[in-house]
């Protein structure tokens, strides 16, 4: 948070001054401000803000059983609109930018995103209407949104709490699903769909030669939201690097990338430590589930999937709190 408040000038004067396509010898006052950094560091500045204030007013850990009950309840619903709308029956008529059959968040990918992160969730209640119900719901869902990254960080993630619930046969059985699944893909040639990677070699090849080529922003980086501008200098035709990662890298610089992977790193940290409870172990199951996506997709600009990323960090240091020994 102090980086970021303290780097906002720099993040809006200097990248402007060394952009591609910038005369260097212009005076800063004769260029226009780079105000494409203000909204996207107020969403960044915001989310840390937003996760403080939901853990520090934690009363109890059955409130993030409730949160947990909701976002399956959410997830449960998109999951049965996105089933209708590929079944023709749309309730909403909305048109797909796409032009996929899914388009509740407007983009089948994204949707997919989002039920693959809340699925994980209805692993840990015992009722079987979620336990069951829900999460085949939004299984099924992800798997028709057809996106790889959805259905991979799901089926992972999913693996991951059933062996820490000791229900290995449920492992095994998705492992061997897996297989039959490629098999069946290899056979029909749908292969080739299913592992279609949009360019995104090319994407963070051209990402990282552009991050190389100036040493001071590459320590301090070019700016919240700069890889956008970017696109419209004509650098480049992506809007968005589909690596938060390297994003963050490209836009933060080392120093940023460094402070967010040291938080990261303080959460997993603390929560390897603490005792292992069903309620934990699905939200850490949701929290990988989100990191996955995030090596492949945007999440942190989508503001749905922000929000959701929010509340799963600030689920987990709230976990973590209450079980550390209170001093008086």
């Amino acid at each position: 948070l102090a980086y970021l408040i303290a780097g906002f000038g720099w993040l809006v004067l200097w990248p402007q001054l060394r952009m591609p396509g910038v005369d260097s010898s212009q005076l800063a006052s004769q260029l226009p401000w780079n105000v494409v950094p203000i909204l996207p560091t107020f969403a960044f500045v915001g989310s840390i803000l937003a996760m403080d204030a939901m853990i520090r007013h934690t009363d109890s850990l059955h409130r993030w059983h409730r949160i947990a009950l909701h976002l399956v309840r959410i997830g449960t619903l998109v999951a049965v609109i996105a089933i209708g709308q590929v079944c023709h029956l749309d309730p909403f008529g909305i048109r797909p930018l796409n032009h996929s059959a899914i388009s509740v968040f407007g983009n089948s990918t994204i949707t997919g995103n989002f039920l693959a992160v809340c699925a994980p969730l209805a692993l840990m209640f015992q009722a079987k209407r979620y336990r069951i119900g829900a999460y085949s719901l939004m299984a099924l869902a992800t798997l028709l949104t057809y996106s790889t990254s959805s259905v991979a960080a799901l089926l992972i993630a999913s693996s991951v709490i059933w062996w820490r619930y000791h229900k290995r046969w449920l492992v095994g059985g998705v492992a061997l699903l897996s297989v039959i699944g490629l098999g069946i893909l290899v056979q029909q040639d749908w292969l080739q769909r299913w592992l279609y990677f949009g360019g995104r070699w090319q994407v963070w090849q051209r990402v990282l030669e552009v991050w190389q080529g100036n040493t001071t922003s590459a320590w301090l980086g070019y700016g919240a939201g700069d890889i956008g501008m970017l696109t419209t200098r004509g650098v480049w035709r992506f809007g968005y690097a589909h690596n938060e990662p390297l994003q963050i890298l490209f836009e933060h610089g080392l120093v940023g990338a460094t402070l967010l992977g040291l938080a990261v790193w303080t959460t997993f940290h603390r929560v390897w430590k603490a005792a292992s409870t069903p309620s934990l172990i699905a939200w850490c199951g949701a929290a990988l589930a989100y990191g996955l996506i995030a090596c492949v997709n945007f999440p942190l600009r989508i503001g749905t999937l922000l929000m959701l990323g929010c509340v799963i960090w600030a689920a987990l240091e709230a976990h973590v709190q209450h079980q550390e020994p209170r001093h008086a």
